[in-house]
């Protein structure tokens, strides 16, 4: 772990590790899970207060989920202008309609397991207009399992902390891996399932159009005949 980091929790505490984890949540590229880790180890020593630091932890998970959310909320330009592509509107469609019918499931997941897809539910769910209060009761027991999970572990193997963050690193590439890889297989037979459904419906139209058309042609004949 790095001591620059070390030196930022024991002299800022709270507000650092809060500003780190929102602006981790927010999608800025910046490892946070590390920080929860040291932020464990230190609180075991006596070096920041445990309590406090736990807390401005998960006050800036939520802050940057929310930042998140709102960003998609505010994204109509964007939503539309997917929408507006033929290829990619199925698959914003099939997406937006799974995530309004599993939201709890969805934001839980990756506020722990699956973490580094978080931010991009979180812009989602505010594209997909997901009421705030069928995201925000997940985001909180994902966001605390995750801070608390990641504390203790600091706290617990504090003597150790090269080889678990080795460890935890190698699993988390791993998990993220196999989650972005399911969710690109998902997206795939999202947008095969929609093309098929596109496809019977414009089968089924031409043929009640031919249907309606050899009605006519019936129709006429028979007024001709007479």
């Amino acid at each position: 772990m790095s001591p620059a980091a070390a030196e930022m929790l024991t002299v800022h505490g709270p507000l650092a590790i809060g500003l780190w984890v929102a602006f981790g949540c927010a999608a800025v590229p910046v490892p946070v899970w590390p920080l929860l880790i040291l932020a464990g180890a230190l609180a075991e020593a006596g070096a920041v207060a445990g309590g406090p630091v736990v807390a401005a932890a998960l006050t800036g998970a939520l802050a940057g989920d929310a930042a998140g959310y709102l960003i998609g909320r505010g994204g109509g330009g964007l939503r539309a202008r997917l929408a507006a592509r033929p290829r990619i509107a199925p698959v914003v469609a099939a997406a937006e309609g799974r995530l309004a019918a599993n939201a709890f499931g969805a934001v839980f997941v990756t506020r722990w397991l699956v973490a580094p897809l978080g931010p991009y539910v979180n812009i989602a769910a505010g594209m997909a207009r997901v009421p705030v209060w069928r995201v925000l009761p997940p985001a909180v027991l994902g966001r605390a399992l995750w801070i608390v999970g990641y504390f203790a572990l600091g706290w617990a193997f504090a003597d150790a902390l090269e080889t678990l963050g080795a460890t935890i690193g190698e699993i988390t590439r791993w998990v993220a891996a196999l989650a972005a890889a399911g969710m690109a297989l998902w997206l795939m037979r999202a947008r095969r399932r929609v093309r098929r459904q596109r496809s019977a419906a414009v089968s089924a139209d031409i043929q009640a159009r031919n249907a309606a058309s050899g009605g006519q042609s019936a129709r006429a004949s028979g007024q001709t005949s007479q």
